[in-house]
């Protein structure tokens, strides 16, 4: 059965910055209000935080969805109980903003946001890895940290065109036009390439364009907005160069939510530690992300067994939160401009690299266990303690069927990358 309410209007409880929702805690009915996704996983409990039901959730695509009228424009906060562990959200023109929590009996989860164009937005739950248990809804107008939207009179992103990019490895990832909403999710898109590490959907500098990094000017800039799983590690912008022997990344953005080990090109080294990386927070599956960029040390060539790459740690976010962030290319000599929560970071460092290179952006999933580093399709070269190979992959179709079978293993099948206010100036491409 599935009870979708209407709305024409905004209302509000007597509290005035209280919106009104319908059925917050499953008294009345059996879900009036609320739509079900995948009913099978979803039931009415007799358990509840106050009352005597609350919403079930206990399978992995298992959801219950409520759309409510909202002021565009505003920040507002939802709130409700969770028992166990789950996912509470809102999705804002298509976009979803969302905060996982809950434990051994009802615990009050926040998730904050903006509304930016939109009259109506959809508050849902959804399984956070363990069965759940959802009551006592409320939304309401304000926060204290509202996640980066357009401005509603902002005209399309300037010096960007999607167009003019190469998107063989990406899927559909223009959610709209005006100004450029563009996102992307390896686990939904699941491109996989014979030189890649994990899953991808991307836009990329095309081949035919391609020039040294040292020979040219090149910025990239805008406002990302990060929707994973727990234990999630992908690479959102990037600059690649040269190929064979010569093959070398020049910048890498990270996000992880995992330890340091295989921080580098040899995942899964065990005399790697937390302590040779203390800028990291480093704790594995526990849905604190760091972000941190990768840029390649001077003269080195993949393949020679050493250190090869220079880490600059930009800070922490959760999966719903956003960070802005800059990088400009003047000829070989990289500056990357941060900011995430509050913390602000800038930095240059000259790569002295003359291979022709691209830029890359999007959702590049690693395929690495977030534990120990091992990289999934290459567990033979992974002699970490307690680590079960998933077996070794010669093509990227054996590597597709490791892949998939690690990830729904280790409960991830969400890695949303979400641009916003993109400005691309110079380089091959213009």
């Amino acid at each position: 059965m599935i009870a979708t309410a209407a709305f024409g209007a905004i209302t509000t409880s007597a509290s005035a910055d209280t919106v009104s929702l319908n059925n917050p805690g499953f008294e009345q009915g059996y879900f009036d209000g609320w739509e079900i996704v995948r009913a099978n996983d979803v039931a009415l409990s007799d358990i509840g935080n106050s009352g005597d039901h609350s919403a079930k959730i206990e399978g992995r695509r298992g959801q219950v969805r409520q759309e409510v009228a909202v002021w565009p424009g505003t920040d507002y906060t939802l709130t409700a109980y969770i028992r166990g562990r789950g996912v509470i959200g809102v999705t804002v023109d298509g976009d979803d903003t969302t905060t996982t929590g809950g434990g051994r009996d009802f615990e009050q989860v926040s998730v904050e946001f903006n509304t930016g164009t939109a009259e109506f937005v959809e508050i849902f739950a959804a399984y956070g890895g363990k069965i759940s248990r959802f009551d006592d809804f409320t939304l309401k107008i304000g926060g204290s940290v509202p996640t980066p939207t357009p401005s509603p009179t902002q005209s399309p992103s300037v010096g960007f065109d999607p167009a003019v990019w190469d998107d063989s490895e990406a899927g559909d990832y223009i959610r709209s036009r005006d100004p450029y909403v563009l996102r992307f999710d390896g686990l939904e898109q699941f491109t996989v390439t014979g030189s890649g590490g994990g899953p991808r959907d991307e836009l990329k500098t095309p081949q035919a364009v391609r020039a040294a990094s040292d020979e040219i000017y090149e910025s990239f800039s805008a406002d990302i907005t990060f929707d994973l799983d727990d234990g999630v590690k992908l690479i959102a912008h990037q600059i690649h160069a040269g190929s064979g022997a010569g093959f070398a990344t020049q910048v890498k953005l990270y996000v992880q939510d995992s330890s340091p080990l295989g921080i580098f090109k040899g995942e899964g080294e065990e005399n790697f530690t937390i302590d040779d990386y203390p800028l990291l927070e480093g704790v594995p599956s526990n849905g604190v992300f760091d972000v941190y960029v990768r840029v390649q040390i001077p003269g080195f060539v993949s393949g020679d067994g050493e250190i090869n790459e220079k880490i600059f740690d930009l800070g922490t976010i959760r999966s719903g939160k956003s960070i802005r962030y800059e990088l400009i290319n003047d000829h070989g000599v990289i500056t990357v401009n941060s900011t995430v929560g509050r913390n602000s970071v800038s930095f240059t460092y000259d790569m002295q690299d003359s291979a022709a290179s691209y830029m890359k952006f999007g959702s590049y999933v690693q395929a690495q266990d977030a534990e120990s580093g091992c990289n999934v399709t290459n567990a033979l070269n992974c002699e970490y303690p307690g680590w079960e190979p998933y077996g070794e992959a010669s093509t990227p179709e054996e590597a597709e069927v490791l892949w998939r079978e690690y990830f729904a293993d280790s409960n991830i099948d969400r890695a949303r990358v979400t641009f916003r206010n993109v400005v691309h100036e110079g380089g091959p491409l213009q």
